[in-house]
């Protein structure tokens, strides 16, 4: 198989080597966990202010119907409540 001298290290000089693969670890293999910490914050940030109106406004509308419905219950537990109650119950 005639490999000949192809000379010194760095002046090689030779003919082109063919089928060489240069092997190498990839950066994310090096250091796995790399910026987690970092990303997991802002992107739970993220995610939660894309979701705070599907949360935020359901909720705020069932505390203000509460309220509401609790207020009017208070007030037919009054003399006025009964009254005003009594009068349209006998139309």
């Amino acid at each position: 198989m005639g490999h000949g001298y192809q000379g010194w290290w760095g002046s090689l000089g030779g003919p082109k080597q063919k089928y060489t693969v240069r092997y190498g670890v990839a950066h994310t293999a090096q250091k796995p966990l790399y910026g987690t910490l970092h990303a997991a914050f802002f992107n739970t940030f993220r995610r939660v202010r894309a979701q705070a109106f599907y949360v935020l406004f359901p909720v705020a509308t069932y505390y203000y119907v509460w309220t509401k419905a609790q207020e009017y219950n208070k007030w037919l537990y009054t003399k006025e409540g009964r009254e005003t109650l009594e009068r349209l119950n006998a139309d």
